[in-house]
């Protein structure tokens, strides 16, 4: 793959490519590309997602026309090269301060492949948190949403990969990634209010179902306690997960 991309930048002798001597992880690689970025604007676009060709030009468009600080556009997943899900966000109420919309999982912004943001704003919030080694883009974006808006452009213009892979997930990771995505952003958090209570339990029923499906059920029962002591359980949405990670155990 490293030379199959080394071939294709090398077509374009203005491009700078960079390559990591080691292994850095997500967040330190894209920090690692935002140094060397010389543009007013980045994007950014993870190896398993496509560009559609009108991507940046759509968005470059509609970031000069919004003036914000960054704009999103929908996006497709395909899963076993099978259409699996296709956004459809609008223009107004698919725009703005969209922290709580995230943290819900009503709006995921599908993480940096639908993203471009003006360079000087990504300074400002001191780039992508090298602690986190999962959630890198949501730890970006709640900390973006302090003080800054996203545009959309409601074109689909984004294709996200997938396979079977996609359920491969490290319990004890994701459960430490929650604790620290917790202990960083409780203030962004209760600043929501009456709605933390459900942005707790959304996040740690997630934990819960991936640590039945891989039978760590002690920490299963953790989770449930992390999200119990933050005031909330929907035993109903519990049954409805439970039933679920039994289906896709492993």
């Amino acid at each position: 793959m490293q030379k199959e991309t080394e071939s294709a930048t090398s077509e374009y002798p203005d491009l700078i490519y960079h390559v990591n001597q080691n292994n850095l992880g997500q967040a330190a690689s894209l920090n690692a590309g935002i140094t060397r970025a010389r543009g007013e604007l980045v994007a950014f676009l993870d190896d398993d997602d496509e560009f559609h060709p009108e991507k940046l030009a759509r968005q470059v468009a509609r970031i000069k026309e919004s003036d914000a600080a960054g704009v999103y556009c929908n996006y497709q997943r395909v899963l076993n090269n099978k259409l699996y899900y296709k956004s459809q966000h609008k223009i107004g109420s698919g725009e703005g301060d969209l922290a709580l919309d995230m943290l819900l999982g009503e709006n995921e912004i599908c993480g940096g492949s639908t993203l471009l943001l003006r360079r000087s704003v990504v300074a400002e919030i001191g780039g992508f948190d090298e602690r986190f080694k999962r959630h890198v883009d949501w730890s970006f974006l709640v900390r973006f949403f302090r003080n800054h808006r996203l545009a959309l452009c409601d074109d689909v213009l984004v294709t996200i990969h997938m396979d079977d892979r996609m359920w491969t997930v490290n319990p004890k990771l994701l459960f430490e990634t929650k604790q620290l995505f917790f202990s960083v952003f409780e203030r962004d958090i209760v600043r929501h209010g009456s709605a933390a209570p459900d942005i707790y339990f959304k996040h740690w029923s997630d934990v819960y179902f991936q640590c039945l499906r891989h039978g760590r059920f002690g920490l299963a029962l953790r989770s449930l306690r992390s999200s119990a002591n933050k005031g909330h359980l929907n035993l109903l949405k519990l049954l409805r997960i439970t039933a679920s990670a039994v289906k896709h155990a492993n």
